[in-house]
């Protein structure tokens, strides 16, 4: 199916139940078979499905995954991405509470159960008959109800849809304990000898099984805090005035707010919309740029959703909606982000598919084996059986990759970077070329007159150029004003479209005129008096005065993003449509080498070339405007990266894999630093897992931890899951120090 058909609708789901990659596959499975669904990524760590394709209905696929045994809900319509941050808060609080409970319930049955079982015998205390085994019977079967029943319930909505999963080994292990221990007790109360018993084992099983997923649920809760932290700036409530000059305005939900608003945000509050300023204003961007300090905005200057109004009120006009503006998007990215996979997570996903099941085959095998050994009986093989069950639960192999990959995308939410897929942290990890758009990511598209220009010269320009609204006439302008020069506005001015501007300076006709209508006024240049870039040319009283030079004005901190990209062993190259000449005077400016550079380049031209570098190694190709969409598109289909800066257009925005702030170019640099913590810690987790199960199931099987084994491995599995989710905690450490400025 067409990518075209895969993002003509997105729904998301909320999901409860899941607890390993199994669930995982199982929901994803069900929704790709129903109709008009090209795309399924289903998120265990986020509890969550996101659903692209056409003619979608959110209840009928609810209901699908419903089918399949976890509970489903469509998440909000208006405001899907903040809703399903707002329900991981709640919900992994509330499971966190949940789990929480059933480990103090176990430790409160089974710590003394422990306890008596060592050190009893000395105080007359016999946890095998009379009252001590009553007493064991009881706390485990307290522990069965009230502990196991999570854990049974888990793997019989498994069983029911004919699969397995991480619960299913918990139960049958924790089942077969308890249900051994039953008969052994009956033979105990009828006289018939005396037996091992293991309630005591079981419900020490339970509770440390139940800790784990304490842990991982506050694990998790701490790596969507970005997501949740995004969705808490977004204002609940917009203040919107019936015409500019209201000054009361009524209080509406921010999601009623439509586009052509007219928006009052009052001093401290935020923003709710993306907009258009109506007059001049102080705003806090940190929210969305990270930068700290207050901007100064005019008339005109557009807002972004999420901005702080700082000293006086701020009135403006909405251009979107209450759910579409700034934060908005980058809510819904992030959680798009943590629902989609890495190409190594689907590939620990198919391991895990295959894992359960041959897991409970080797318990069975294990307990064949130790059933007929002389050595052995049902008792062993029962326990050896238990315990390869317990201690082969690939929780921890489950959690690996979304672990990292929230702890990744949270950390790039942070620094106002924006990853739309696992994928797109994984490429950028690997880069090795970036290919940079000139105009808008290392210039920031504003033309700047060149610092040689006479002040007498430029004085002249601005009388002229002070009431023309040309780019290049503001220009002139804001450097005269810059250097504090004295200008009279020109009389009888006005402005020729194509020309230029004419008026009367000092009692003398004046032109400033385009190089091209110049020379058809009978002026003669070189090119090296027009410097091959853009120029407006000086004519007072009929002659030839001189030549206003311009150039475009570096981002602040392109020099050094340059310089950072080298560090990092990736090589930088411009593209651009202008000329040679500029071109290459820009990269003298950069540092870059000037063979670094392609000048003339059509948009085809710049697919051409991301096409012809992905040769050489994965590509970064950053770019911001709608000519430059063919050419991040290209980069994410040759398995690279498109970075769309954020102030450019909304195609390009579309077209791209990460999005980076728009007055940091060295975001970029950060984006590929995250990238290669995200990795390693995605490679190091798996490691963790895989090392942890293909060690401990034999050392299980073959019977090596005793008549305890069911604990031990409990108690195995769960430091297995405390390894994992440490590491995610410490790549989180590893980015905050590789990207502190």
């Amino acid at each position: 199916m067409s990518a075209n058909i895969q993002q003509n609708e997105t729904v998301r789901l909320r999901i409860d139940g899941m607890h390993c990659a199994g669930c995982v596959g199982s929901v994803e499975k069900a929704l790709k078979r129903t109709p008009g669904v090209a795309q399924a990524m289903v998120s265990l760590a986020g509890g969550s499905a996101l659903v692209r394709g056409s003619g979608l209905n959110a209840q009928e696929l609810a209901s699908v995954v419903s089918q399949t045994g976890f509970d489903a809900t469509p998440a909000s319509t208006r405001n899907a991405a903040a809703d399903l941050a707002d329900r991981l808060g709640k919900d992994d609080g509330k499971q966190a509470r949940a789990w929480r409970w059933r480990v103090m319930l176990g430790v409160a049955l089974w710590l003394p159960m422990e306890l008596a079982h060592w050190f009893g015998h000395g105080l007359g205390l016999h946890m095998t008959s009379g009252a001590g085994l009553a007493v064991a019977l009881a706390v485990g079967t307290i522990a069965q109800v009230f502990i196991g029943s999570a854990f049974y319930r888990s793997a019989w909505s498994a069983a029911r849809r004919k699969a397995t999963n991480m619960d299913t080994l918990v139960s049958l292990g924790s089942a077969s304990a308890y249900a051994l221990s039953i008969g052994h007790a009956a033979l105990i109360f009828t006289g018939q000898g005396e037996h091992p018993t293991y309630f005591i084992e079981a419900t020490g099983l339970l509770t440390l099984i139940s800790l784990g997923h304490w842990l991982e649920r506050r694990a998790k809760r701490g790596t969507t805090k970005a997501l949740r932290e995004l969705a808490a700036m977004q204002p609940t409530e917009a203040v919107v005035l019936a015409h500019e000059q209201d000054t009361s305005g009524a209080t509406v939900p921010a999601h009623d707010v439509l586009p052509g608003d007219f928006v009052l945000v009052r001093v401290g509050d935020r923003c709710p919309v993306d907009g258009e300023l109506l007059g001049p204003a102080s705003l806090d961007e940190s929210a969305v740029t990270g930068e700290s300090v207050p901007v100064e905005k005019q008339a005109g200057d557009t807002v972004m959703a999420g901005s702080v109004a700082v000293g006086s009120p701020a009135i403006v006009r909405a251009t979107t909606d209450g759910a579409g503006g700034t934060l908005g998007r980058m809510v819904a990215l992030v959680a798009d982000a943590l629902a989609s996979k890495a190409d190594v997570q689907r590939l620990a996903d198919k391991v895990s598919s295959i894992f359960v099941p041959l897991a409970i085959g080797i318990a069975l095998v294990s307990f064949t084996v130790w059933f007929f050994l002389p050595s052995g009986g049902l008792a062993k093989a029962v326990v050896t059986a238990a315990t390869v069950l317990v201690i082969s639960c690939p929780c921890a192999l489950g959690l690996a990759t979304p672990l990292a990959v929230m702890v990744g995308t949270g950390a790039a939410g942070r620094r106002g970077i924006l990853v739309r897929s696992a994928n797109a942290l994984e490429r950028a990890a690997i880069a090795r070329i970036a290919l940079l758009d000139k105009t808008g990511t290392i210039t920031s598209g504003l033309p700047v007159v060149h610092e040689d220009t006479p002040n007498s010269l430029l004085e002249t320009a601005a009388s002229l150029a002070c009431r023309s609204s040309h780019p290049l006439s503001k220009a002139i302008v804001r450097a005269a004003d810059q250097r504090g020069l004295q200008y009279t506005p020109a009389a009888d001015a006005r402005e020729e479209p194509g020309k230029g501007v004419t008026g009367t300076v000092h009692g003398q006709h004046a032109n400033l005129i385009s190089p091209d209508a110049a020379r058809r006024e009978g002026f003669e240049f070189d090119d090296a008096q027009l410097d091959d870039g853009p120029a407006s040319v000086v004519i007072v009283g009929g002659q030839f005065r001189g030549v206003v030079h311009f150039r475009e004005e570096l981002r602040a901190g392109a020099g050094e993003f340059v310089d950072e990209l080298a560090n990092l062993g990736i090589e930088a190259r411009v593209l651009t449509g202008d000329r040679e000449g500029p071109a290459q005077r820009l990269a003298d400016r950069i540092g870059l080498d000037r063979s670094r550079v392609r000048a003339g380049l059509s948009p085809q031209g710049k697919v051409d070339h991301v096409r012809e570098a992905s040769k050489d190694g994965v590509v970064l190709m950053v770019g911001d405007g709608i000519n430059d969409a063919p050419a991040l598109a290209a980069a994410n289909a040759a398995g690279g990266v498109g970075v769309a800066i954020d102030a450019g257009s909304n195609i390009a925005l579309e077209s791209a894999n990460a999005i980076i702030p728009g007055d940091r170019p060295l975001a970029v640099a950060d984006l590929v630093r995250i990238g290669r913590a995200t990795r390693r810690g995605i490679r190091q987790n798996l490691f963790l897992a895989f090392v942890y199960n293909a060690s401990a199931i034999p050392v299980a099987a073959l019977g090596l931890l005793g008549e305890h084994g069911p604990v031990v491995a409990a108690a195995a599995m769960a430091i297995s899951d405390l390894c994992v989710v440490g590491n995610a905690v410490r790549i989180r450490l590893v980015i905050d120090k590789q990207t502190a400025r």
